[in-house]
């Protein structure tokens, strides 16, 4: 997966008095793209030979990058740690599939939540601590596929596939993701 814009941060301060600085305030918005790898599973109901609809679907993954400072207007700084997670949660969707001899192509969309969390550094002129960021986010994805059977009973596919985040969070057309599987 890629973000191109990670989410903005709320961030919880386990320290000085168990602080949360609202992602609204300006910290999280100057940290860098996001690439992860993750483990997508999902349960799509296909009611005929066309109509896919994907029901639920939910993906754990890292991510590395999110390099850089934000600074808010008061001089308060977050360094984001190199290493994040992510998880989404897929909701519902809807789509299309063609089959083709031994070749299903697919087209379908998706709406989910997204969570975001990453670890880092907290500083003012005066302390430095540890804090973690987090934030949640609406999603809308997009997935094409291509799967060939694996197998002669025709039940198992092993499938490429790929596709942009319409929306996620706030932002249009952020990150998308591209990937191996199976379907059984």
């Amino acid at each position: 997966m890629w973000f191109a814009r990670p989410p903005s941060l709320s961030l919880y301060e386990p320290g000085r008095y168990g602080s949360h600085i609202d992602g609204s305030e300006g910290l999280g918005h100057g940290i860098e793209p996001l690439q992860g790898l993750a483990a997508h599973f999902a349960l799509i109901y296909h009611p005929n030979d066309v109509l896919v609809i994907p029901t639920l679907g939910v993906t754990f993954g890292g991510a590395v990058g999110g390099w850089g400072t934000s600074t808010r207007y008061d001089g308060l700084t977050f360094s984001p740690d190199g290493l994040s997670f992510f998880a989404t949660i897929d909701v519902i969707g809807i789509g299309v599939q063609a089959k083709l001899g031994s070749v299903t192509l697919s087209a379908t969309t998706r709406a989910g939540i997204d969570v975001f969390a990453v670890g880092g550094r907290l500083s003012d002129p005066q302390i430095a601590e540890d804090a973690t960021g987090k934030a949640y986010a609406i999603a809308l994805r997009g997935d094409l596929r291509a799967c060939v059977r694996a197998a002669h009973d025709g039940s198992s596919r092993v499938c490429l596939f790929g596709g942009p985040n319409f929306v996620e969070g706030s932002h249009l057309m952020n990150g998308g993701y591209a990937g191996i599987g199976a379907t059984f």
